[in-house]
């Protein structure tokens, strides 16, 4: 029998949650790269199972940040380490 495990519990706003800026041109700036914020998922998620939730480790999408060797930083509160 397959046990199976949660990678992670996660929110999603569907509409969006949008920086604003001090002029139209800055709010406007780098639209793909605010629409990529705006819709970050929030939550908390097995550090171990982040090769599958972010294939190319661009933190775009999760909220975390990796050291130089490729570990999770100990400041990245929604990865955790596995068994918590």
């Amino acid at each position: 029998m397959q046990q199976l495990i949660p990678a992670g519990v996660f929110y999603v706003n569907l509409r969006g949650q949008y920086e604003s800026g001090g002029t139209r041109d800055e709010a406007l700036a780098d639209t793909d790269a605010a629409r990529k914020r705006a819709y970050r998922h929030a939550g908390r998620f097995d550090a171990g199972a982040l090769p599958r939730l972010d294939r190319a480790n661009a933190a775009d999408q999760f909220n975390y940040r990796l050291n130089k060797d490729g570990s999770v930083r100990s400041n990245s509160v929604e990865a955790l380490p596995r068994g918590i």
